[in-house]
Order: structure tokens, then sequence, then C-alpha cells
């Protein structure tokens, strides 16, 4: 079983640690090309931009500043795989899944389904508020985020799964021995790594609840399937459709998408409505296509 994977090379608790703390310096060291550039371009503007981080983007153009963000994924991905590797002595498909190769099927499943749902969501949006949202297609720019985004996208968001929902997961499984310890755990974690969003800063910290709801429902998906496709899929298609189609002023992500959002954001739909209704529909979506079995056991259960 996926959660197990780390049981047959007799893991220790203290390579997860290190592991944890190696994988965070990584992804500092990422962001090096970020800082370089910064300087180049504006070699007297660093300091203000520690003061005033939101100024970040008006640096560099939109498609580089959001090249060299995902870079640091990039940098801390190939460190997460030379971990596991090297020091885990573990083949690296035991971060992915308990199944003997990738489940592509499953991971198209995740994409699609999301990513037609997401797509709708934001069309409807549109056509329902034309008002609150800007037409701002420019060609050039655009194409090249489209890109910039195929290639960098999957990488950001397959790390997050692989650290999370892969590495985490398995190695507080391993100091617990619970289950259930190790997916609240996880997505706390999840939540909190995104606290310093500009989002959060925008909407307040009642966000936290939508990034550990997606937590709970990727960390849940991982545990009941037995691998982290479908939540690599799903992760890949939300981050990708939101940087393609539609951005705005307070996002994390400014690209010179399909539509600029000009409108106060609504918690409600921002919150509430994907945690509550979608999530838990989709979970059953899933369970019923998979033919998921003894799910309360898979999330809630002690670990021999």
């Amino acid at each position: 079983m996926f959660i197990d994977q780390i049981k047959p090379y007799q893991e220790k608790g203290s390579y997860y640690v290190i592991g944890f703390i190696l994988v965070l310096i990584s992804m500092q060291m990422g962001q090096i090309p970020m800082l370089i550039a910064m300087l180049i371009q504006n070699p007297k503007g660093y300091s203000r931009l520690q003061e005033h981080p939101e100024e970040l983007f008006g640096v560099l153009s939109q498609n580089e500043t959001f090249f060299l963000i995902l870079c640091s994924f990039a940098v801390a991905m190939a460190a997460l795989f030379a971990i596991v590797k090297y020091m885990h002595k573990r083949p690296l498909l035991s971060l992915f899944t308990g199944r003997t190769h990738f489940d592509f099927k499953r991971f198209w499943c995740g994409f699609l389904l999301w990513g037609t749902i997401s797509t709708a969501f934001i069309l409807w949006q549109v056509w329902a508020n034309p008002t609150n949202y800007s037409w701002q297609y420019n060609p050039s720019q655009f194409w090249l985020l489209v890109v910039i985004a195929v290639v960098m996208i999957p990488i950001q968001t397959t790390f997050e799964e692989l650290f999370l929902r892969g590495y985490l997961l398995q190695g507080i499984a391993l100091a617990t021995k619970h289950r259930g310890w190790a997916w609240i755990g996880t997505s706390v974690c999840f939540g909190l790594l995104h606290i310093m969003n500009p989002e959060i800063q925008k909407i307040g910290y009642v966000l936290l609840i939508y990034y550990i709801g997606t937590g709970l429902f990727l960390g849940a998906i991982a545990l009941v399937d037995e691998g982290l496709e479908i939540s690599i899929g799903f992760h890949a298609a939300n981050n990708l459709m939101m940087a393609i189609l539609l951005t705005s002023t307070w996002s994390a992500f400014q690209t010179p998408s399909l539509w600029l959002d000009k409108s106060e954001p609504d918690v409600f739909w921002e919150i509430f409505i994907p945690v509550a209704c979608c999530f838990p529909l989709l979970f059953f979506i899933f369970s019923k296509l998979f033919k998921w079995q003894n799910i309360s056991a898979k999330l809630w259960r002690i670990n021999s």
C-alpha cells in the first residue's frame, strides 16, 4: 500500500526531519535566480521589496516573474528526488504510488474532471458578472504564458503533492503509527505553507479553511486510492486553469491571462462552495469510478 512503501527500507524518522529541512533550504536556493534578475533590473530596489513584497510583480515582466517563481519548485523537486534516492535509498516510484507503475488513467481523470469543472465555473462567472472582468488578451504575452504554464506548473504542483502527500505523509505515518494523524498533519502543513500568499493578506486567515480543506481532500484521495495520481492531476488542472484563464491583482500568480478579475473576493464562492460542495462531490465521483472500499479504515487507522 502507498503509505507503507517505506516499510521494506527500515526507515528512520530522523531522515524525514533532515529531508524536510533540506527541501525547504533548496526552495530558498531556488529563489536565487529571481534575486539576481531583480538586482540586475533594479540594483537599488531590493531593500524596498523586502519592505513591500507586493511590489515584486512590478520589477520584472509578469511572465518573467511567473517563470522565476516556479523555478524554485523545480530546484526543490530535484532535491527531493536526490534525498529519496540517496539518503532514503528508495525507488522514486514509492513516492508516487503504491502500484507497480504510475497510473496515467487516474492522473488524466483527475486532471480532466477538475479542469472541465473549473473552466466552466470561470466562464460562468465571466458571463454572469461581465463588469467584474476585463479581457486582456495579448497574443505574444499570452502564448508565452501558455508555454511557461504547461511546462512549469506541473512541476510545481507535482512537487507539492510529492512533498506533502507523499514524503511527509509517509514520514508522519512512520512517526505516529497512525494514518489519521498523517492525513491531518500534512493538510495543516499544506495550509500553513500558503500563509504568506497575497490572497491571505487580501481575504484574511479565513482562507486557510480553503487551503486546509483542499489538503484534507487531496490527502484523503491519496490514502484511499493508494497513490498520488488523481491528486497530481487535480492540482495541475487547478493551477493551470487559474494561471491561463483568470488572474486578479491580489492572487499569488500574476499572469497575462485571458481575463483580469477586478472584483473583491467573495468568501462564500472562494472558500465554502469548493470545500463544502465541490470536494465532497468529487470524492464521491472518484470513489465510484475507482470502486474504493474500506474508506474510513484507510483514512483513520493505526499502522502496524
